[in-house]
C-alpha cells in the first residue's frame, strides 16, 4: 500500500538478555513507539524504556472478543506499568492436587510440577551450588512451617546432585520412570490409604462423592503410547539439564523404561487435607528424619563441586565443561518436550481420575494461556491505535487522546481520557527505602531522592 515503507525486522526477544541490540541509540532514535507483543512482561519491559527515555508510547491488545488501547504521552499521562490487571480466579489448592474433576486442573497441576522440578530445580541447585551451608539455612528458614515443601525442595536439589555426574540417558531414562512411579502409582496409593474408597466424613457422607471423583492407581505398560510420551519427553527434559545431547529414539526410552524394576510402594502415616478450609499442615510422619538425612547429604560427601574439593570427600570430579542447564518455560517452541510434557502429565493424571483427556494442541492452549485471536477486534483496535497516532503526528494537546475498551460480544466502546501521570510526594517512611524520601522537586513523576543520599 505504501511503496516508500521501510521496515526493519528484528526478531529478537524483547527483554534484558537483549538490551545490547536495544540499546541507548535505538530508543533516542525513535518518535515513538507501537506495541504489537503478546505477553505482559514484554509490555512492561518496553514501557520502562519509553518512561526513561520520555518517548510516547501506543500499547494495545486483545483477548478474544475484548480490546484495548492506552495512549502514554511522557510527562502528561500514565504509563502502562502504573497500573496493574485484577489477579485471576485461581484453582483451590486441594483441588489441583489431590481431588481434580477437570481437565484444567489436571493440566494446571502439570504445568506447576514442571514448573517446581525443571524450572525451580536447576535454579535452586545453582543457589545451593554457591553456597551450600547457607543455601541450607536459607530454604529451612523460610519453610520451617512447611515441611512437606522443604522436603520436596530438598529432595529435588539432592536428585541433581547424586544425577549430576553420573548422567547419561539411560540414568534420564530411569529418573523419568521413577516419576511415572511416583505421580501415577504410589502418590494415588498413598491418597487411597489416606481416604479409603468406604471413608466418611464427619456428617456420615461418603467422602469420595460429588467433585470428589475416586481415583484409580495407573501402572506402566510400555506399550501405552502417553506412557511412553511421557518417559520420552521427561528423559529429554533431564537429558537437557544434565547438559546430554537430545535422545531422537522413543524406541529407545521405551525399551529401557521397560526394563527398569521400581520397588512396591509402602504407604506412610500422611496428613492430607481433606479441603481449602481444613488447617492442618500437610505433612508425613518421617518428614523430620528425612530432611536431617538429605541436609546432612548435601553438606557431605554428595557434594559434586570443585569449590570445595579442600573441604570435602568427593567420590567424583567434575569436568570443566560440564554444568546444569536451567530452563524456562516456552510453550512455542515444539521441539522443547515442554509442551509434550505437561500434556502427557495432565492425560495422565486425568487417567487417574476417570477425566475425558484432550489432545496436545488443547493442553498447549490452556497451559500457555492461549486465547484464540478474532481478525474483527484485532481490525478494530488497529484503527483505535490509528486515530491516537494521527494525533500525536499533528501534534494534538494531550485532551485529544482516548484509550479505548472494547467488547464486541456485547458489544462494548468505551473511549476515555488517559489519566494523568502519578506523581511523587514527600514521605516519612517509604518501604522500598526503608527510610524517609523527599521528591525533587515536589510532585515530579516518577522521581524520589532517599533523604540521606547525596549527588
Amino acid at each position: 500500500m505504501n511503496k516508500d515503507l521501510r521496515v526493519n525486522a528484528l526478531k529478537l526477544r524483547v527483554g534484558p538478555e537483549n538490551e545490547q541490540i536495544f540499546n541507548d541509540d535505538f530508543w533516542e532514535e525513535l518518535d515513538a513507539v507501537t506495541n504489537a507483543v503478546d505477553n505482559v512482561k514484554a509490555r512492561l519491559t518496553v514501557d520502562a524504556a519509553c518512561v526513561f527515555y520520555s518517548k510516547p508510547l501506543f500499547e494495545s491488545g486483545t483477548l478474544g472478543t475484548k480490546c484495548n488501547t492506552q495512549v502514554v504521552v511522557p510527562h502528561k499521562t500514565q504509563s502502562y506499568g502504573d497500573s496493574q490487571d485484577p489477579a485471576e480466579e485461581s484453582i483451590p489448592l486441594c483441588t489441583l492436587k489431590n481431588f481434580p474433576y477437570q481437565i484444567e486442573h489436571t493440566i494446571q497441576w502439570a504445568r506447576d510440577y514442571f514448573e517446581g522440578v525443571f524450572v525451580e530445580g536447576p535454579n535452586e541447585y545453582h543457589k545451593y551450588s554457591e553456597n551450600p551451608a547457607k543455601y541450607l539455612e536459607m530454604v529451612s528458614k523460610e519453610l520451617r512451617q512447611q515441611q512437606n515443601l522443604l522436603r520436596a525442595k530438598l529432595e529435588t536439589v539432592d536428585k541433581i546432585a547424586r544425577e549430576f555426574n553420573r548422567a547419561s540417558h539411560e540414568n534420564c531414562v530411569r529418573l523419568a520412570r521413577d516419576m511415572f512411579q511416583d505421580l501415577f502409582h504410589n502418590m494415588i496409593a498413598q491418597l487411597l490409604y489416606t481416604f479409603p474408597p468406604e471413608h466418611k466424613t464427619e456428617s456420615g457422607q461418603l467422602f469420595w462423592s460429588g467433585l470428589k471423583r475416586l481415583p484409580k492407581i495407573l501402572n506402566f505398560h510400555p506399550e501405552d503410547p502417553t506412557h511412553q510420551d511421557f518417559v520420552f519427553s521427561c528423559a529429554n527434559l533431564f537429558a537437557y539439564v544434565f547438559n546430554l545431547p537430545r535422545i531422537e529414539d522413543k524406541n529407545f526410552t521405551t525399551k529401557v523404561a521397560a526394563s527398569i524394576h521400581v520397588d512396591d510402594y509402602k504407604p506412610k502415616n500422611v496428613v492430607i487435607k481433606e479441603s481449602d478450609k481444613d488447617t492442618r499442615e500437610e505433612k508425613a510422619e518421617d518428614d523430620e528424619v528425612r530432611i536431617a538425612e538429605l541436609s546432612q547429604l548435601l553438606v557431605s560427601k554428595r557434594i559434586f563441586m570443585k569449590d570445595f574439593f579442600k573441604k570435602f570427600y568427593i567420590d567424583a570430579k567434575i569436568s570443566d565443561d560440564k554444568k546444569v542447564n536451567t530452563i524456562e518455560f516456552e510453550k512455542d517452541d515444539d521441539s522443547n518436550f515442554h509442551i509434550d510434557f505437561i500434556a502427557a502429565v495432565a492425560n495422565l493424571r486425568a487417567r487417574n481420575y476417570c477425566i475425558e483427556e484432550v489432545p496436545r494442541h488443547k493442553v498447549k492452549m490452556i497451559a500457555g494461556k492461549i486465547i484464540p485471536a478474532i481478525a474483527t477486534a484485532t481490525a478494530m483496535i488497529v484503527g483505535a491505535v490509528g486515530f491516537e497516532m494521527y494525533k500525536m503526528i499533528g501534534n494534538k494537546d494531550v485532551g485529544v487522546y482516548r484509550n479505548a475498551f472494547c467488547n464486541l460480544a456485547i458489544p462494548l466502546w468505551i473511549f476515555s481520557e488517559p489519566s494523568p501521570p502519578i506523581k511523587n510526594t514527600d514521605k516519612e517512611y517509604d518501604p522500598i527505602m526503608m527510610g524517609p524520601v523527599k521528591a525533587v522537586p515536589h510532585g515530579i513523576e516518577k522521581f524520589l531522592i532517599h533523604e540521606n543520599s547525596y549527588f
